[in-house]
């Protein structure tokens, strides 16, 4: 059986992994991921954290806060750079629709 430690490393470890594909814009596995890790951390904290644990799920927190800051640093830029590319691809659209209206 894992212990509520164990259990909580898990969580960690999700959202450390969670930033490593942001880095590497793989955001279907992120997205899997933020999934995977709401589910456990409303399993894991369906139950009162006891005074013995709160010095471990503290520490894991700020280190999971952090990590999601990072991982949205990597999205928000992803998102920027995809706006740009929408908008070349829009521009794109438009120049051929004057080229095929002055045929």
């Amino acid at each position: 059986m894992m212990t509520r430690q164990t259990q909580w490393e898990g969580i960690v470890a999700l959202s450390r992994r969670m930033q490593t594909l942001a880095r590497d814009e793989q955001w279907d596995e992120v997205t899997a991921l933020e999934l995977q890790r709401r589910s456990d951390m409303e399993a894991f904290f369906a139950r009162k954290v006891s005074p013995d644990e709160a010095g471990f799920i503290a520490e894991g927190i700020r280190e999971v806060m952090e990590l999601d800051r990072e991982t949205m640093v990597h999205c928000a830029a992803a998102r920027e750079e995809a706006g740009k590319q929408a908008g070349v691809v829009q521009q794109g659209r438009r120049a051929e629709a004057a080229y095929n209206s002055n045929r």
